[in-house]
């Protein structure tokens, strides 16, 4: 029910989200199914904002899964062995067609992906924080903030501003992983009372 509701949501349609489930969503209901591809098929058409959710999801499956698409064009003669590069392992993951994130998220004290977007996460801003996932705080993304500001001198200016837009303000590519921050939270705000009902 929770992905119907997003169907006609005024939050989402009204700051022209798209919806993208990933993952092996064959593993999960029919009827979740359905409701999914209800909500994708809903939002297909906007690119303001992407809402990504990992369903029944594994890094190192994704990258498995990619070789064997591949594997099966090659064999069936669509593409040869020389064909294959970054590009075509990108397309054929389950993530094909989105952005990599520019920033990642792990909270809990671990210091570790588990699995999450292994490939995709190559050229990410990681940060750890020990705040537990319910209650990840606005005064923790503003340590990643300081964090940034202190690393800005490696960087250059043309980099920085670019992180700065895209990750700080933009919030362009928001996917399930900071879906119950507090509302208060600046990064992605004008949805988080949304997400916080899909997860």
């Amino acid at each position: 029910k929770n992905f119907k509701r997003l169907v006609d949501h005024e939050k989402i349609h009204r700051n022209e989200v798209k919806v993208k489930v990933v993952g092996r969503t064959e593993l999960i209901p029919e009827s979740v199914r359905e409701a999914k591809q209800e909500a994708e098929d809903a939002t297909a058409h906007y690119n303001k904002r992407l809402f990504n959710i990992a369903i029944g999801y594994d890094g190192r499956l994704e990258i498995i899964d990619s070789f064997k698409k591949i594997i099966a064009q090659v064999q069936a003669g669509e593409i040869t062995i020389d064909d294959v590069d970054e590009e075509l392992v990108s397309k054929n993951l389950y993530t094909g067609g989105l952005e990599d994130p520019s920033l990642i998220i792990r909270t809990s004290g671990e210091e570790r992906l588990s699995g999450f977007l292994l490939w995709q996460s190559s050229y990410s801003e990681l940060y750890f924080c020990d705040s537990l996932w319910p209650e990840l705080r606005k005064v923790d993304y503003l340590r990643f903030c300081d964090r940034l500001r202190e690393k800005s001198e490696e960087i250059s200016k043309e980099s920085r501003e670019k992180f700065i837009k895209d990750v700080v303000f933009k919030s362009y590519n928001l996917w399930y992983g900071i879906a119950d921050i507090d509302e208060n939270v600046t990064l992605g705000d004008e949805f988080y009372d949304l997400s916080k009902k899909i997860v």
